[in-house]
């Protein structure tokens, strides 16, 4: 359970981070450095996150009644996804790094927000599926 807990609260805490940097970079408070800095909070708020998504999924798999088979295809799909969710926060850590010591630092941190935006839909569509299928039960 500690799992959940560190995972929920790096991602609050990136949250909370990049939404200051986020502002700081819309009143023109150095935007090539802190735009930068907010990619590489929000991909190590995704890689801190990918525990918690798979305690989520064991809780949830753990109380329903389904077949071993059903169990496993669920678990695959949750780890692949949480596999992929550490890959990209690795790619907007980088893309932060890189932005930082580049000549478009704005371009690359836009491309990164992206990316992150990306995971955060597929990871939390995949979560919400799973809650509202056993709130129906």
């Amino acid at each position: 359970m500690s799992e959940l807990g560190s995972g929920v609260t790096g991602e609050t805490l990136a949250g909370i981070v990049g939404i200051v940097l986020g502002v700081l970079g819309s009143l023109s408070v150095y935007p090539g450095v802190v735009l930068p800095v907010a990619a590489i909070v929000y991909g190590a708020g995704l890689i801190l996150g990918a525990g918690a998504n798979v305690r989520v999924n064991e809780l949830i798999v753990g109380h329903r009644e389904e077949e071993a088979t059903a169990r496993f295809a669920i678990r695959q799909a949750v780890l692949a996804t949480t596999g992929l969710q550490v890959f990209i926060g690795l790619a907007a850590v980088t893309l932060g790094i890189i932005a930082l010591a580049s000549a478009y630092p704005i371009t690359l941190s836009l491309v990164a927000m992206l990316i992150v935006a990306g995971a955060f839909v597929l990871s939390d569509t995949a979560i919400a599926g799973r809650l509202l299928s056993v709130l129906r039960r």
